[in-house]
């Protein structure tokens, strides 16, 4: 040991010579930073099942333990039973098991198998849609179809045009298109659906016909048994499926579709009632009682009439015209808007014009 080396040194190298010692850090210089080359997909949990009329659950979940690889959980609502499972194969397993069975319970699509729905705002309305489609072929999508989208109301076409597109991992892509069929145009998301979904087989809410293997139900008279084999004449008074009310099943203003619209349209940060009375905003802004007596209806909020604004020029007009022009949407709000005021309206006459006909 020379005189002038360092004493940590020196101990440093006594340690060295005792044990193995390894660097802490050599770790990082065998980890592979490199960047994974394909992303690791989550598996996709299948929909639940809905089973009605189960006699025996301890036989069902004898039968389906035997079918299932992986686990399902049970959960009794009302008298419904719902299964869940984790795997899409015994998904399948059971779809089958149900059918073969004669069980009634009715599921949704998966959504492996659900197309990719967009919406294409910009092409005119009586653009050729074969050649929109085949144009996204060459662009490397794999359209199903083509639907023109129709104002509601007014039955307008309009420049808008819903396009279903194959489960694919590029159909994000299609977000990217500015141009198509010669024409600039947008690709939007489809906005969520407001509207209440009814089944046209057992006249239920919540699910569609197509995942549907409950009794059929007549919409008119209630009965099991297809609709368009009802033997009851057009004359017999209808009884609705779901409330018991003198009404097909079908009708919009039946107390249960209320019920689930108006829980359809609830604010997200606002607790929904399913007992307080669904009476829309605009229904109450007019709402009117009728009595029978003397016929005096009685507005809650009489209309206000304001005096117009004094008239302006022709050059002012057409100034103003042409800084704020007259958009189509513009129209068919102020459309919708009318509507909402007139429909309460109309009931109102319905309700007083049996009561004149009487006294007359």
């Amino acid at each position: 040991m020379g005189e002038d080396e360092d004493p940590s040194a020196a101990k440093k190298r006594k340690i060295d010579s005792i044990f193995f010692t390894t660097n802490k850090f050599a770790a990082l210089e065998k980890m592979d930073t490199s960047k994974p080359t394909a992303e690791t997909e989550k598996p996709q949990k299948p929909p639940p099942i809905f089973v009605t009329n189960v006699k025996n659950i301890n036989l069902l979940l004898t039968e389906i333990k035997s079918l299932c690889t992986a686990d399902f959980r049970t959960t009794t609502i009302y008298n419904k039973l719902k299964l869940n499972f984790d795997s899409v194969d015994d998904y399948r397993k059971i779809i089958a098991f149900l059918q073969t069975s004669q069980a009634e319970y009715h599921t949704y699509q998966l959504k492996c198998e659900r197309n990719f729905r967009v919406v294409i705002r910009g092409l005119h309305p009586t653009s050729d849609t074969s050649t929109v489609l085949s144009e996204l072929k060459e662009k490397g999508f794999e359209p199903v179809q083509m639907l023109p989208v129709r104002h509601p109301v007014t039955k307008v076409s309009l420049p808008l045009f819903f396009v279903d597109l194959k489960p694919n991992k590029n159909n994000s892509d299609i977000y990217s298109l500015n141009r198509l069929y010669y024409t600039r145009i947008k690709v939007e998301p489809p906005k969520p659906r407001r509207a209440v979904i009814q089944c046209l087989r057992c006249q239920s809410y919540g699910h569609t016909k197509n995942y549907c293997n409950q009794a059929e139900r007549c919409v008119r008279c209630d009965s099991q048994h297809a609709t368009e084999k009802c033997p009851q004449p057009s004359s017999t008074p209808p009884v609705c499926v779901n409330c018991k009310g003198s009404h097909t099943a079908n009708y919009k203003g039946c107390p249960e579709h209320k019920k689930l619209q108006l829980a359809t349209n609830r604010p997200t940060n606002k607790k929904f009632n399913l007992n307080q009375d669904p009476i829309s905003s605009e229904e109450k802004r007019v709402q009117c009682t009728v009595n029978p007596d003397n016929l005096h209806v009685q507005f809650s909020h009489p209309p206000t009439f304001t005096r117009p604004a004094a008239t302006n020029s022709y050059a002012q007009v057409i100034a103003n015209s042409e800084a704020h022009p007259t958009t189509t949407d513009d129209l068919i709000r102020k459309i919708d808007s009318l509507i909402a005021l007139i429909t309460p309206l109309i009931e109102t006459l319905t309700q007083i014009l049996p009561i004149l006909i009487k006294k007359s």
